[in-house]
């Protein structure tokens, strides 16, 4: 398979964009004292990035919500979705995640340093998809799974399935009882740890999204399916609406999504995703709006939410305090902030072994870019991840390094997603998705524990097989001496 004309151009306009923003930012030193024009057109430049990145992958034969398409559209939320509404002189809600608290020169600063680590991430996963699909020849045919094996996937996805709805409707019961009696200000605080310093449950909850993901991949059973389907979305929105949590449901509903609209092209074509990801971001946003406000969700809220709100806007406002925390890095290393050096790698990894926590003692002075920053935050508390700022807190410059390979990371996904015959694989392709775009708001711990469930799940997988090899081989010999 030859590149075509617009990979080729594709590729070298993703390189273009990337040459100029790095001479905006060698310049950077002419806009200390910025004039409200430039930065208007500095932030109008990082939205045509953003359109210029999805077109640059459509060309290289990529959905427009696929995978990976998903992941750097939501980096850009994530890192410029406030410095958008500032730029079109909309006034932000006054909280304590708003950019407007700093300097215009430190947000340009943190947006210029976001769109050069995006830009090379995206090259980095342009040119790996380069690589193999021009030296690797990927197989198209249909996916004929051995019949045997098939069972055993279809036998742990009941088993799973099973285990984890049946512990977190334990705790989720606990969690709603707390929150729908409590008359503290921060539901959320009070409910979102319940279960969470328990291991078996601690496990369910991460466990679950990858048995929902098997599940739907292997069993053929519609009624079946229908019942996980509607199983994962009424919890998830369900959960959403009671604790306020968004992050912990909104990734498997996006998995799900881009799960359905890759299987079923037909039914679920491009303008029903739109509508599909324009109700989540209302429902987002409304999260968001009735946690802020120490409000209980009901149809009066909701009423009055929709009454006095745009969505849009709020979404933005909302996803783009991210940014917050590569404005903190920037602006306090390395005056009073060190670089991490991989700190928060090492730890992570570490605090999965057993034992770690003994070896590094505090986890989140390691592993928590949160807690890291809030005492340099004006409010002092409640900053959440970025990982776009924790590598720029753990490799400095040498981000640009590293960034290649993220997008690397990001490309494999998608290509397993779209490639991959087994059922098992595929399921967990989409599986690290959903950690992946937990990871973007949050740290590279996150990624790192869904591998090590991902671990456990081909290891209950590998059992499963023994125990039908050994099944079918009892069956033999009871045949042969019957």
């Amino acid at each position: 398979m030859k590149i075509t004309r617009k990979q080729f151009c594709g590729f070298f306009l993703q390189l273009g964009l990337l040459v100029i923003t790095i001479f905006i930012y060698l310049n950077k030193f002419n806009i200390i004292s910025m004039e409200d024009s430039l930065y208007k057109s500095i932030a109008f430049y990082s939205f045509f990035c953003l359109l210029a990145q999805i077109m640059i992958n459509i060309g290289f034969k990529m959905r427009l919500f696929s995978a990976y398409n998903i992941l750097i559209l939501f980096s850009y939320l994530y890192n410029c979705g406030q410095v958008w509404l500032t730029a079109l002189d909309i006034e932000l809600k006054r909280n304590s995640f708003v950019i407007t608290y700093y300097s215009s020169a430190s947000i340009v600063h943190a947006l210029l340093i976001f769109l050069v680590i995006i830009s090379i991430l995206n090259l980095g996963g342009l040119l790996f998809k380069l690589i193999v699909t021009n030296y690797y020849s990927l197989d198209k045919s249909e996916n004929v799974e051995d019949q045997r094996i098939n069972n055993v996937n279809i036998n742990l996805a009941y088993f799973l399935f099973i285990i984890c709805a049946v512990i977190l409707t334990y705790n989720d019961f606990r969690q709603s009882v707390v929150a729908l009696t409590t008359t503290a200000d921060d539901i959320y605080a009070l409910t979102y740890k319940i279960g969470r310093d328990n291991p078996i449950i601690y496990l369910a909850i991460y466990m679950y999204p990858a048995a929902v993901l098997l599940f739907l991949s292997t069993v053929k059973n519609k009624f079946a399916r229908r019942f996980v389907l509607l199983h994962a979305i009424i919890r998830s929105l369900a959960m959403m609406l009671i604790i306020g949590s968004r992050m912990a449901y909104l990734p498997l509903l996006i998995c799900l999504l881009i799960f359905y609209s890759s299987k079923f092209k037909s039914k679920l074509n491009t303008k029903k995703v739109i509508v599909i990801m324009t109700c989540l971001s209302a429902f987002y946003s409304l999260i968001s709006a009735t946690r802020d406000n120490g409000e209980k969700f009901d149809l009066q809220t909701l009423l009055l939410y929709l009454k006095n709100n745009n969505i849009i806007i709020d979404v933005l406002q909302e996803m783009g305090s991210t940014q917050v925390d590569l404005i903190l890095l920037l602006n306090n290393i390395p005056y009073s902030l060190s670089f991490a050096y991989g700190k928060s790698f090492l730890g992570s990894l570490i605090s999965l072994i057993p034992g770690g926590e003994l070896v590094i003692g505090d986890m989140k002075n390691y592993i928590d870019l949160g807690t890291i920053l809030n005492p340099y935050f004006h409010k002092g508390e409640s900053l959440g991840g970025s990982y776009i700022g924790e590598l720029y807190y753990n490799f400095g410059y040498l981000v640009l390094i590293v960034a290649p390979v993220i997008g690397l990371l990001f490309m494999l996904i998608e290509m397993f997603i779209s490639n991959n015959k087994s059922s098992l694989m595929q399921a967990m392709s989409m599986y690290l998705l959903y950690v992946s775009l937990i990871y973007i708001r949050g740290q590279i711990h996150d990624v790192l524990f869904g591998m090590k469930i991902f671990l456990y799940i081909l290891i209950l997988n590998f059992i499963f097989k023994l125990l039908s090899r050994n099944k079918k081989e009892f069956r033999g010999k009871q045949i042969e001496q019957g």
